[in-house]
């Protein structure tokens, strides 16, 4: 019997070694939509279903127009991953602030206020902390937004309070070093918006564009939406009003219509504080009021000739700086797109080879000054010089709009040119809400 034990206790030690090591389940799924799977660290996958666990240092995938929300078991705090996610919870557990680490993709989510688990010397410390490739926020409030493309990083916050900074080391795990990244950073409050490009610092945290604001906080699940969202839109009834009190919803809503009726000054001087945004070194502070395309990172002013609502602090967006659809997402002018990689495109024809192609334009700083153009001024300007770069990718045949124009974009105007000089605010919202952006383009997608 003796001569037995040794072999069956090698056989033993064999089997676990090529055993699976089990991994801490410390999240469970609550809802699925579409193609989710989750790979392990030794590059193995399945799908995610409903009531399926996710492990310490597992990915989470998602596929096109898909969501899962998970439940952290520790302190029932949720999170919703967006479409084309990926998503790595690093560290969740212990005496520590759990580490989520956001490859690429969107998450919203809503931290528990059971606990205020990490406080030293009455100081409130960070409950949770989102990296991506170049920032880190630290979650010291409730509901939030983070996304990435990879490179850019764009943070929104709903209510609470979050910190958020650049991140040079995404390798970084310990709570005690992230969180002296983040107390360096900014402080972002609800209702604003702070984005970090590439190697640049934080900008600082500015009011979103309300309609964009209100669209995203009632979408917590990533729907798809293609509608450009009306002034009227309804909200649900646990939705936060983020219309200041005595203020009607039309005058912050993302439609100049309702400022004619309510405001009784046309837009502010664009030298109004730092609701128009300024640029100062590698300090940038974005215009009140401004949109952001969530899958490039990319802040999209708004035009000079909007509105500025002292009752909100921020500018309401003019037809020709883009709009929201009805899911958050921002949507240029007719006949433009944002790529995920943020390059601004116009379909141009070029007049040597015949060609369409995606002509790549600039897009303007994100402050309001006199000078500033549109986008639909940037459009004209780039169009109107006639000149194809290498860098410019062509479009294939299946793309092209019938109705383009075979001598390239010869129709780019706006049909109505806002009036200037002693014009009435009244005027000038119907005039803004008139105008049309011809560009003879097939319109962009804004997924």
């Amino acid at each position: 019997m003796k001569h037995l034990i040794l072999p069956v206790i090698l056989l033993l030690g064999l089997f676990c070694l090529g055993a699976k090591p089990v991994r801490k389940e410390i999240a469970s799924v609550k809802k699925l939509r579409g193609d989710v799977k989750m790979v392990d660290l030794d590059g193995s996958e399945g799908k995610l279903g409903k009531d399926s666990f996710v492990t310490a240092g597992s990915k989470v995938v998602t596929g096109k127009r898909s969501f899962v929300q998970i439940v952290f078991t520790q302190d029932k705090s949720t999170m919703n991953i967006g479409p084309n996610s990926q998503m790595v919870i690093e560290k969740f557990g212990g005496d520590q602030a759990g580490v989520i680490h956001l490859v690429k993709g969107k998450i919203r989510s809503e931290v528990s206020k059971a606990k205020d688990y990490f406080k030293t010397g009455g100081e409130q410390k960070s409950k949770m902390f989102v990296k991506t490739q170049n920032a880190v926020m630290g979650i010291r409030g409730t509901d939030f937004m983070i996304t990435s493309n990879g490179e850019n990083t764009a943070a929104v916050l709903f209510e609470g309070k979050v910190k958020f900074n650049r991140l040079d080391n995404v390798s970084m795990t310990d709570a005690n070093q992230l969180e002296a990244v983040v107390d360096r950073g900014e402080n972002i409050k609800p209702r604003e918006f702070s984005v970090v490009e590439k190697n640049l610092p934080p900008t600082v945290p500015s009011i979103m564009n309300t309609k964009q604001f209100e669209n995203l906080e009632k979408n917590k699940d990533f729907g798809s939406g293609r509608k450009p969202s009306s002034t009227q839109a309804s909200a649900s009834e646990n939705t936060k009003s983020v219309v200041p009190k005595g203020l009607k919803g039309t005058v912050v809503a993302n439609d100049p219509k309702g400022v004619k009726v309510e405001a009784s000054a046309p837009r502010a001087d664009v030298s109004t504080g730092d609701a128009a945004g300024y640029v100062k070194g590698d300090k940038v502070k974005p215009a009140s009021g401004s949109f952001v395309h969530l899958d490039s990172g990319k802040v999209i002013a708004p035009s000079k000739n909007s509105v500025f609502d002292k009752n909100s602090g921020s500018f309401i967006a003019s037809a020709d700086s883009g709009t929201v659809d009805d899911s958050g997402n921002y949507v240029p002018p007719k006949g433009m797109k944002i790529t995920e990689k943020g390059e601004m495109q116009v379909e141009v024809r070029d007049p040597n080879s015949g060609k369409v192609v995606n002509k790549v334009v600039k897009i303007p700083p994100p402050v309001i000054q006199e000078q500033s153009p549109s986008l639909v001024d940037v459009a004209q300007r780039e169009v109107a010089s006639n000149n194809v770069s290498s860098a410019d990718t062509e479009v294939k045949n299946d793309q092209l709009d019938p109705n383009f124009v075979q001598n390239g974009v010869a129709d780019l105007s706006i049909t109505e040119s806002e009036s200037s000089g002693s014009v009435s605010s009244d005027q000038a919202a119907q005039q803004r809400t008139s105008s049309r952006v011809n560009i003879n383009t097939r319109v962009a997608d804004p997924n």
